[in-house]
């Protein structure tokens, strides 16, 4: 069977299963304020009881937090993800180590949407002797989402208050479609053919037979600090749409412009890309994903990927707001036909970002000014020469909307992104 990480398909995520982590728990993992020999007032405080400031190393450190919203048809691929997660590298548990921290609710099948699971966050470490525990440092009720912006923010808020760095950064794997709003991808007809109803675009939580899905803005505003990178591992999240409403939350942001094969990102050397060596590498993440794909001995060999410079986001909005305004007429007319895509069957939301300039015959000297500021705002991309049924002949780096193939309640919520209202792509 056939396995991708979009919303009606399925895909493949990472978690350890909530009854081992539990067992460690058991077995004498740490329970919440025994990190470290502080409480958690004193570690978020950053003070002992006896008044001392944090040590130095605290500062240095980089917490790595895995998000896992996984009570969906991911179930079966989680186990292998986290066993190859723990066959990396894990950081040390003392206060001169990086952080490596999972939170994860998963499904207890593949199909079992009924049966209730608890949320949990726990950190992975090595002690001294190689051991590598799991300590559970919060759990929350059964029917807390983990595809949700207030879980979310709940879940930043807490490693936030918990584990003082220099740094954060976030891999996020799941299902996922892009910008597209709440549960559009799954079912077009329930929007295009009545009223809106409730629907988000990134993660989802099945529940028996409703789902829950995260909207891009919502997830943007429930970010609670600064975070390196932004990793995700899910569908089709490679759009500027998506980079530029988190361009404020984060400074890389890694993603795929197509789907993303069950095997998702290299879960063996994530972890000594991102922890464990100084400056956290998350466009190595991206080269290492790649790498797996772009493979002789690759079964389903199909990959696009990019990492964006978040910094420079602003860059590329004032260019495409000139030639957007200035070309409107070509763009409205173009054929989408003759425009590079990447989805599958009708899902016509994602189209590469130059290609449409390119086939709406915007002059050379304006694309050249546009390709200045791609390549700018981009650190990484790679494809390989088709992702299933679709080859990949041009790639900037971006999906975008193009108006030209879209429809009315499309363009309609499309006004509400950041993006277009740098760019004015509808009106």
């Amino acid at each position: 069977m056939l396995t991708l990480r979009v919303g009606k398909i399925m895909t493949r995520k990472l978690f350890i299963r909530l009854l081992a982590a539990l067992t460690v728990l058991a077995a004498g993992s740490c329970s919440v304020g025994d990190d470290f020999g502080f409480s958690p007032g004193e570690e978020a405080s950053g003070k002992s009881s006896s008044g001392n400031t944090r040590a130095p190393s605290e500062e240095n450190r980089h917490v790595f937090i895995m998000y896992a919203a996984a009570y969906n048809d991911l179930q079966e691929y989680i186990g292998p993800d986290m066993r190859d997660l723990r066959k990396g590298y894990i950081p040390g548990n003392t206060r001169d180590d990086d952080v490596l921290l999972v939170f994860s609710k998963e499904s207890v099948s593949n199909y079992d949407f009924s049966t209730r699971v608890n949320p949990v966050l726990y950190r992975l470490s090595k002690d001294s002797e190689g051991t590598v525990t799991a300590d559970t440092l919060k759990v929350w009720p059964d029917t807390v989402l983990a595809a949700s912006a207030e879980t979310l923010r709940d879940v930043l808020t807490e490693v936030k208050d918990r584990f003082y760095a220099k740094s954060y950064g976030l891999v996020f794997s799941s299902h996922a479609s892009g910008w597209v709003p709440p549960l559009y991808y799954y079912n077009p007809s329930l929007f295009e053919s009545k009223s809106p109803i409730s629907a988000r675009s990134i993660g989802i939580d099945i529940v028996e037979n409703s789902r829950y899905e995260i909207d891009i803005k919502d997830f943007a505003k429930a970010i609670p600090m600064h975070l390196d990178y932004i990793l995700f591992d899910a569908c089709l999240m490679g759009c500027v749409e998506v980079a530029y409403e988190l361009k404020d939350v984060t400074d890389v942001v890694g993603f795929s412009q197509t789907e993303v094969m069950a095997e998702g990102f290299d879960y063996l050397t994530i972890s000594s890309r991102l922890v464990g060596n100084g400056n956290p590498d998350p466009i190595g993440v991206c080269v290492d994903y790649f790498a797996q794909y772009d493979s002789p001995d690759q079964k389903d060999p199909y990959a696009t990927v990019s990492a964006v410079d978040c910094r420079k986001l602003d860059n590329l909005a004032a260019v495409c707001k000139d030639l957007i305004s200035r070309y409107r007429n070509l763009l409205d007319t173009v054929d989408p036909g003759r425009v590079q895509r990447y989805y599958r069957g009708s899902r016509h939301f994602f189209y590469d970002l130059r290609d449409i300039f390119q086939k709406a015959n915007v002059p050379d000297e304006d694309l050249s000014a546009l390709d200045a500021a791609i390549d700018a705002s981009i650190l990484y991309r790679a494809h390989t020469d088709y992702f299933l049924t679709i080859p990949i002949n041009t790639f900037s780096g971006y999906s975008m909307y193009l108006p030209a193939d879209g429809t009315a309640y499309l363009d309609n919520y499309y006004t509400t992104l950041a993006w277009n209202k740098a760019v004015e792509l509808v009106k």
